[in-house]
């Protein structure tokens, strides 16, 4: 390992006091162990990893966070499972890829017979069809629910059980017969049958070439339908279905069917991952135990910690840090161009707690967009130099997709002031003060400060900078208290969809308000076109619809820093995210 002098000055002091801070990670359990026998390169060595926030829950069809799927993936399988190392798609529950009827529409999944959960039951296709209908069901309000629209009959039952809980009326009906009937609706109407045990078979509305690459995402990963679905209740008053979500978080409770299953977590500190000794897929597994821990907020006391051997991977690394990593050229830190870009987001409804919102105006979200020098933050804020976005789709993420980037408006602050004072506020003048929202996190502030700064002296309106930790932050953005928000996303599948789809008038994700029937309705054609050019067309007019509404600003391309110690091996990182922690191998101290 390198060690950058530019960057340790000073923290010497820093790297002796944290000596011991903690503990190495207690044996492996005797149960792994003997799962593991003989087997070559797992000698006791855990992964280690630290980064800024915890996850904050390892429900599969309750999350879009990175850090929590990085987990969730260790934890679950689904039907198929991504390679790391070339992005193909390989079996994971399901034997082989499905097979598909002759007009596309219906896939069927045949399910491996040594396919177990952590607790030793089997994994049945029933498993699968009880979690993807949790997801799809309003009650639970699944972040991720709109991937299934492509299943026939979901959107449908989606607006069906809607419909039936505005009606609720608990002096006509109990809320057992209202869910009764929710069950049997989606039983005879939705494209997701349990053949048998082991035997899946998908309906889709349309064709959709990539349904089985969203069979590898963590939300369409199995529930353990025994343990789940008790933990469901009814609100005798409402009719809705309640769900003790602490399932997810507690160790002694949560099963799974990944490689690994929960040993510990110690919240916003640590969590542990030991072999499922169960595991269908034990003998590819070249690590026994994996530990993330937890540095909130602090990237130098990450790379400190490293330095010190408590950490052998540190994900995300930001800031200066980052860059002097990088022009150091250490062999241990990985620069990887990520299919995700990093965006401010505008609220765009009529009001933002209480008051009336300028940003309903187009006309003012354009000007705000044309007075960021996107640039300048690249080379002078991150100086990262990463490929500044005009467009939301990342250009090159998409075989065969071309953004249409001529829809950015550019830099030009002197067309931003002149459209916001016809929007009726020239110079700034009773322009009502800006709340900028962003996640803690060094690298996020300084943007966050250079864009504000560009806003007051481009347009000469007030602007406030906000900075809440990630849960609070998380449910401001819920709530739409913001008026522009720090946004990241990464595309979890290679489709446009995976981010065109955050901004449908009815996804969980759209934190912006943002509900246009127009652009809604070229996704939805897009959905049912057989023709693959003809579709990325539609696509690529619905993103012109997008941008041209300016309801967000792309700033730049992603570029993760990474610090990868010289005794991990195969810790494949791909622009995709898509990663195999199972398949990582860490060199045994004695042989380093």
């Amino acid at each position: 390992m390198l060690v950058i002098v530019a960057v340790v000055v000073g923290l010497a002091v820093l790297v002796a006091a944290l000596a011991g801070f903690e503990s190495p990670p207690p044996e492996v359990p005797p149960a792994a162990q003997a799962a593991l026998q003989g087997q070559e390169g797992i000698a006791g060595d855990a992964l280690r990893y630290a980064v800024l926030e915890d996850c904050i829950t390892l429900n599969p069809q309750g999350t879009s966070s990175l850090t929590d799927f990085r987990v969730i993936n260790c934890l679950f399988e689904g039907l198929l499972r991504v390679d790391a190392t070339d992005l193909s798609l390989r079996p994971g529950v399901a034997v082989d890829l499905p097979d598909m009827s002759e007009d596309g529409r219906t896939l069927t999944f045949t399910l491996r017979d040594d396919a177990r959960w952590s607790n030793g039951d089997p994994v049945t296709a029933d498993d699968f069809a009880f979690a993807w209908r949790r997801a799809i069901s309003p009650d639970f309000t699944s972040i991720y629910s709109g991937l299934f629209n492509v299943i026939a009959g979901v959107e449908d039952a989606y607006a069906w059980r809607e419909a039936q809980l505005e009606a609720f009326d608990p002096a006509v009906e109990t809320a057992a017969d209202a869910w009764a009937a929710w069950q049997a609706h989606l039983d005879e109407r939705v494209g997701i049958t349990a053949v048998d045990d082991r035997t899946l078979r998908v309906t889709l509305r349309d064709p959709t070439a990539y349904f089985p690459s969203l069979t590898a995402f963590g939300t369409l990963m199995p529930n353990h339908r025994a343990s789940v679905e008790p933990l469901i209740t009814l609100d005798p008053t409402t009719g809705r279905a309640i769900f003790d979500g602490t399932y997810f978080t507690e160790a002694d409770r949560i099963i799974g069917n990944g490689p690994y299953a929960l040993t510990s977590w110690e919240l916003r500190r640590r969590l542990v991952v030991d072999v499922n000794p169960h595991y269908w897929g034990i003998d590819r597994l070249r690590t026994p135990r994996i530990v993330q821990g937890v540095i909130e907020g602090n990237d130098p006391l990450r790379f400190v910690q490293y330095l010190n051997g408590q950490y052998d991977w540190v994900p995300g690394i930001g800031g200066d840090l980052a860059v002097r990593l990088l022009n150091a050229g250490a062999t241990d830190t990985v620069g990887v161009p990520r299919a995700g870009l990093e965006y401010y987001a505008f609220n765009v409804r009529d009001e933002v707690d209480g008051r009336p919102n300028p940003l309903a105006d187009v006309r003012v979200r354009r000007a705000l967009a044309m007075a960021v020098d996107k640039q300048a933050l690249v080379e002078r804020v991150t100086r990262l130099n990463e490929p500044v976005a005009r467009t939301f789709v990342p250009i090159g993420a998409v075989p065969g997709y071309d953004p249409p980037v001529e829809v950015d408006p550019g830099y030009d602050p002197d067309a931003a002031r002149a459209l916001l004072a016809e929007a009726g506020y020239p110079g700034g003048e009773g322009f009502p003060t800006l709340r900028l929202l962003y996640n803690t996190s060094e690298s996020r502030e300084r943007i966050a400060v250079r864009v504000a700064n560009q806003w007051r002296e481009n347009l000469g309106i007030p602007v406030a900078a906000e900075n809440y930790e990630w849960r609070a932050y998380l449910d401001r953005r819920r709530k739409g208290l913001f008026h522009v928000s720090r946004s990241g996303w990464f595309g979890d599948y290679q489709d446009p969809t995976t981010w065109l789809d955050l901004m449908r008038g009815n996804d969980p994700n759209n934190a912006t308000g943002y509900d246009n029937a127009a652009y809604d309705g070229l996704l939805q054609r897009a959905a049912a076109e057989l023709d693959a050019a003809q579709r990325l067309g539609l696509l690529r007019s619905a993103e012109e619809k997008l941008l041209s509404d300016q309801v967000i600003v792309p700033l730049y391309q992603v570029l993760s820093v990474d610090l990868v110690a010289d005794h991990v091996r195969d810790l494949h990182q791909n622009a995709w995210n898509a990663m195999n922690l199972e398949a990582a191998h860490v060199v045994p101290v004695e042989m380093r």
